[in-house]
């Protein structure tokens, strides 16, 4: 019999999701998403998130492409790419949980900057188009469009 673990501290998460992004980081490199998975099932049934294993491969995917793409390897964006096809394509997670990974992570973004450039305002509407009530959401929140500079 299999017993749930138990309940992790905070710094214990952040401790995970810190190591479920470099996970990540190596899986761009080697294409072996498994330490990937262990983790996101680990942090599921530790109760230390309420997302699906899907749900939070999608938001980590997504955030840690982000992390990356203002590193100094500029080209891992398609190598990100590859890795979120490769992760719906084995069916470890669907397009909607990678859809909701980019509006939440877009959304807590915006949030806390108070607006996101026009391509990423538009790309959170565009991948959160499915979730009730989202537009609302967004309005209460007062996420605005950074308007470029010219």
């Amino acid at each position: 019999m299999t017993r749930k673990p138990e309940p992790l501290t905070e710094q214990a998460v952040d401790a995970f999701e810190t190591e479920l992004i470099q996970a990540f980081r190596r899986a761009v490199r080697t294409r072996d998403l498994q330490p990937v998975i262990e983790l996101a099932d680990f942090l599921v049934a530790s109760g230390a998130t309420v997302r699906s294993r899907g749900g939070l491969l999608g938001l980590f995917w997504f955030q840690t492409s982000m992390l990356d793409k203002f590193r100094v390897d500029q080209s891992s964006g398609s190598s990100y790419g590859m890795l979120g096809l490769q992760l719906v394509n084995e069916g470890w997670c669907t397009h909607a949980d990678m859809d909701n990974g980019i509006s939440e992570y877009l959304f807590h973004l915006g949030l806390r900057k108070g607006s996101l450039p026009n391509a990423l305002y538009d790309l959170m509407l565009e991948t959160g188009r499915h979730r009730k009530h989202f537009r609302q959401v967004i309005r209460a929140a007062k996420i605005t469009r950074l308007e470029n500079e010219n």
